[in-house]
């Protein structure tokens, strides 16, 4: 159902995370879906996920 997403390494990413694409989606409209181990909660976010998220955010588009 799924292949594993390769993302940049260089982007900072968070320890456990881990990226999928499901598969029978467009090409030009891919479904990714990443995890973390950061654990859930209300304190699932943190400060500083801003530099992971907006690097792998900019990669996912510049694919596609």
């Amino acid at each position: 159902m799924t292949d594993p997403y390769t993302y940049p390494t260089n982007i900072g990413s968070p320890q456990g995370m881990s990226c999928v694409s499901f598969k029978g989606c467009p090409a030009a409209a891919p479904v990714v879906w990443c995890t973390t181990s950061l654990g859930g909660g209300n304190n699932s976010h943190y400060i500083g996920a801003d530099k992971w998220v907006t690097g792998l955010f900019w990669d996912f588009l510049n694919k596609y």
